[in-house]
């Protein structure tokens, strides 16, 4: 459940990054103060580690 819930908060601070790409100062201040490129990076980690789904 602790995974789901890192995986989650990771895929939240992707989005929001996503969204406010229009205001790089915002992001890179958002990136700083909640360190989400290390949840990023983290989720990409875990996602190289799962087996693959078939037909995905």
């Amino acid at each position: 459940m602790r995974l789901l819930r890192a995986f989650q908060m990771g895929l939240d601070l992707q989005e929001h990054i996503s969204v406010s790409l229009h205001q790089p100062e915002e992001v890179q201040k958002l990136v700083e103060r909640s360190h989400a490129e290390a949840v990023i990076r983290w989720n990409a980690q875990i996602r190289r580690r799962l087996p693959a789904r078939a037909g995905g």
